[in-house]
């Protein structure tokens, strides 16, 4: 088993060490916030987003409501004077190709940035108004863009109306690669700003790469809607901008800029969850769209009187609006996290050749173990590629795209039934190769923690913050002893809950709730999680599985080995009673009964002396 000594000692200085690292904290830039009045009109806005429900209801996108309701946004933001232009392009959705419009405007001019105020336009499949999603974003926009039309302003500003981001953020992205010489200096994204009853600002952030929103950004968020809305605006903590850079899955209209490396944020006010169905005009607040519009319009002007020179999205993570932590130092932490199991490896793979036990067996039964996962992996993707399976376009999946919210139980359900044949199948395999390769306890115990060593070095490449991932079994499979239940498996299986922890935390988050496991297979079957990653998760699960069955025994180590030792005397003493049964030709008929008299006599000596 592995050395606790040795353990202890390397935990502590790690401990230490990364303790030493949290003197890089920084203080991030602080952006003022504007001090000019806002004049944003609650009711002009209300009177759009009741046009748009009514007159343009069922606005799903690549529709003629949503195409209509295009025009008429084009025409709104033309009557305030603005150079207006629309974006057509193409999109396949739910399995057919649409045709989809951006409209945008462009406020002022000048050589410094873009400051981008973006609000999706189409509602979600099988709704009827749309109203809070997204009538109330739309009606939030065209209001901001008469306000900032008739007002002077340092960095233009670029009102956009964004088509098919409820099926993932797909107007977003197209406008961003269709302009990417156009200098952006910051992204404000608005999505159903209008709920009843709601007292807080939400702001998103984050995006589907290892990147966030920067530390000023959030903080200024907070600001603008505390002192411009009168919301409350509650920031993530640091374990959850760590789970997001570990696990990145960030929808909304903001997660394709953040992605690029640019500010931007997403603002809004959703009220308590309802179907599309029920998303009316009852739905939603006058109040609730005057506070978010004006939180907004003061964030916009405090953007626009922000210096040039600022951070754009990174992996920094912010344990307040005071400090802050750099991606490469948090990276850092958790390599030195990493140090303890580094040490406790090298320590069993070296006992485990000085003994010599043969760390091949071990190494066999391992790679039985991971067998069937792989196997299915390579189904799965290769139905993938021959179009058997709906949506294989290669991409990310965004979790507010329909798709995320309706699992397919059925195609899962075979695919499972495929990986539980696949499994038993390995087992009967890895039983049978156990009685001609027996892989002692301690070889076993080495090869899994060397597994989970390799795991954890090729995470690095794939993405550095994963190792949060892993850090819990890093540092309870030491402390696994040979034994009951308490002693084998929960500490090994405590170690891979923390991925259990991290679906319950992305199933709330995404409000996708028990349906996460959905979103993340489809983030597999469409190919999204690099192989890489896929094939590191395979490892290390199928070390947990063989670690823990190996370690679980009611008997202790003592009793385990009299009780080999006892099963290898009686298979002794069977393979010499069959030679002896063996009678050469000729042999006179009493010579066999002399050889098994002869056997007993020294079973009972070999007996007597064990």
């Amino acid at each position: 088993m592995p050395d606790l000594r040795l353990y202890r000692v390397a935990l502590v200085v790690t401990v230490i060490l990364a303790a030493a690292s949290l003197l890089a904290l920084k203080t991030p830039p602080q952006v003022a916030l504007s001090t000019q009045p806002t004049g944003f009109d609650g009711q002009a806005a209300m009177s759009a987003l009741r046009t748009l429900a009514q007159d343009y209801p069922g606005r799903v996108a690549g529709t003629t409501a949503d195409r209509r309701a295009a025009g008429w946004v084009a025409g709104q933001l033309a009557a305030d004077d603005l150079t207006t232009h629309v974006d057509a392009f193409s999109a396949t959705i739910a399995g057919r190709p649409v045709t989809l419009n951006d409209v945008w405007a462009v406020s002022g001019a000048g050589l410094q940035g873009a400051i981008v105020v973006l609000a999706p336009r189409d509602s979600p499949p099988l709704s009827t108004q749309g109203a809070n999603d997204n009538a109330s974003g739309t009606a939030a926009l065209l209001e901001l863009a008469s306000v900032f039309a008739g007002a002077a302003h340092s960095h233009p500003l670029v009102f956009v109306s964004s088509d098919g981001d409820a099926d993932g953020a797909i107007g977003a992205r197209t406008f961003l690669d269709r302009h990417r010489s156009l200098p952006i200096f910051a992204v404000v994204a608005l999505r159903r700003v209008a709920g009843r009853n709601v007292n807080a600002l939400t702001v998103d952030g984050w995006s589907a790469r290892p990147l966030l929103a920067p530390p000023w950004l959030w903080s200024l968020a907070r600001a603008a809607g505390r002192e411009g809305g009168q919301m409350n605006v509650p920031l993530p903590p640091v374990t959850s901008q760590i789970l997001r850079l570990a696990v990145p899955s960030g929808g909304g209209s903001q997660a394709p800029f953040v992605a690029a490396g640019l500010p931007a944020i997403e603002l809004s006010a959703p009220g308590p969850a309802r179907p599309a169905v029920a998303d009316t005009l009852e739905s939603v607040s006058s109040e609730t769209l005057t506070r978010t519009g004006r939180a907004a319009e003061l964030l916009v002007s405090s953007l626009d009187g922000a210096p040039q020179l600022l951070q754009g999205s990174s992996s920094t993570v912010f344990f307040s609006r005071y400090r802050q932590l750099s991606g490469g130092v948090v990276t850092w932490i958790l390599l030195v996290l990493m140090a303890p199991l580094a040490f406790v490896t090298v320590d069993l793979v070296a006992r485990a050749r000085r003994r010599p036990l043969p760390l091949s067996h071990a190494a066999l039964r391992l790679a039985l173990r991971a067998a069937p996962w792989l196997l299915t992996l390579m189904v799965v993707y290769l139905a993938n590629l021959l179009t058997l399976l709906p949506g294989g376009f290669g991409g990310p999946v965004s979790p507010d795209a329909v798709v995320s919210h309706t699992p397919r139980y059925l195609r899962v359900l075979l695919i499972l039934l495929f990986l539980a044949l696949a499994y038993h199948y390995a087992m009967t395999i890895e039983r049978r190769l156990a009685r001609r390769y027996p892989a002692d306890t301690q070889a076993v115990v080495a090869v899994t923690h060397l597994a989970l060593l390799v795991v954890a070095v090729l995470a690095v490449p794939i993405n550095p913050f994963s190792l949060a991932l892993i850090l819990p079994a890093a540092l309870l499979w030491p402390l696994a002893r040979s034994g009951s239940w308490a002693r084998s498996r929960l500490p090994v299986w405590g170690g891979v809950l923390t991925v259990a922890v991290a679906l319950v935390y992305f199933g709330e988050q995404l409000h996708l709730g028990w349906g996460v496991w959905w979103y993340f297979f489809l983030l597999l079957e469409t190919r999204a999680i690099p192989v890489g990653a896929l094939i590191v998760a395979v490892i290390f699960v199928a070390s947990a599985a063989l670690l823990g069955h190996e370690l679980h025994s009611p008997l202790t180590a003592p009793q385990k080995e009299r009780r080999r030792r006892h099963g290898d005397w009686h298979e002794r003493r069977h393979r010499v009673e069959a030679r002896a049964d063996r009678s050469p030709a000729g042999e006179p008929a009493g010579r066999k009964t002399v050889r098994h008299e002869a056997v007993r006599r020294d079973m009972a000596r070999d007996t007597a002396g064990r």
